[in-house]
C-alpha cells in the first residue's frame, strides 16, 4: 500500500501501534511476536553491553538464570516489567528488544481464532 511505512523499513519509526488507512477508517493491526527473534535479540543486547547471563539475573533480581535463558532461546517472553527492565538496562526502547514476524488486521485475527477450534 502506497505511502504506508512498512515494519523494518530505514528510517520509519513504525511501532507496534501501526495504524493503516484505508478511506476515512482506521484500521488497527496486532503484532504477531517472534519469540525466536526476540531471545535472539535480547542476547545480542546483552552481549553488546558486555553482561553476563549472571549479571542480568542479579540485575532483575531473579534467584536463578532459567528465565533468561529461556528467553535467548526463544522458549518464552520476559513480562512487561521485566522488559522494562532490560530496555533500561541495555540503554534502549521496549520496541527494540521485541521483534515483529507480522501484523494481522481485525479480521485476520478472527478468522485465525475461529480456524483455531474444533467443531463436532
Amino acid at each position: 500500500m502506497a505511502g504506508v511505512p512498512e515494519w523494518g523499513d530505514p528510517g520509519n519509526d513504525v511501532t507496534v501501534n501501526i495504524l493503516y488507512f484505508y478511506k476515512e477508517d482506521i484500521i488497527m493491526t496486532y503484532p504477531v511476536l517472534d519469540m525466536e527473534a526476540t531471545g535472539r535479540r535480547i542476547k545480542e543486547l546483552r552481549i553488546q553491553n558486555n553482561l553476563s547471563v549472571e549479571d542480568v539475573r542479579e540485575y532483575l533480581g531473579f534467584e536463578c538464570c532459567q528465565s533468561i535463558y529461556k528467553w535467548q532461546r526463544g522458549e518464552s517472553l520476559p513480562l512487561v516489567d521485566n522488559l522494562l527492565i532490560l530496555s533500561r538496562l541495555f540503554h534502549t526502547s521496549m520496541d527494540d528488544i521485541i521483534q515483529v514476524l507480522f501484523f494481522l488486521s481485525p479480521f485476520e485475527v478472527s478468522k485465525a481464532m475461529l480456524e483455531s477450534y474444533i467443531f463436532l
